[in-house]
């Protein structure tokens, strides 16, 4: 449904996430995520040991933070702040990189 109708959502999104972060506000309400257990492997006992807890945030809160990550890498990038070390946020790294 977003896909089909991205033209009438996506300036919607923009202004959003663009005057939060024009008022440096990150609203509370992005701030919370579902929780889902789901169990580690098939088969382990029904213990709470066995469960990882599954954070799902919400479609804005994802928005802004790629948002940032991305404005931010620029910032560095255009700067040349990009530590060697660093493979947080930087494109193509990981920590097979490090």
């Amino acid at each position: 449904m977003v896909k089909e109708n991205i033209d009438v959502i996506a300036p919607v999104i923009t202004k959003i996430v663009n005057e939060s972060l024009e008022l440096n506000q990150f609203y509370d309400h992005w701030k919370l995520a579902f929780v889902t257990p789901l169990i580690k492997k098939h088969g382990l006992p029904l213990e709470w040991k066995n469960y990882l807890p599954v954070s799902n945030l919400s479609f804005l809160s994802k928005i802004a933070e790629k948002t940032v990550i991305y404005h931010f890498n620029d910032h560095l990038s255009k700067n040349n702040l990009h530590s060697c070390h660093l493979s947080a946020y930087k494109p193509n790294f990981s920590t097979e990189t490090a």
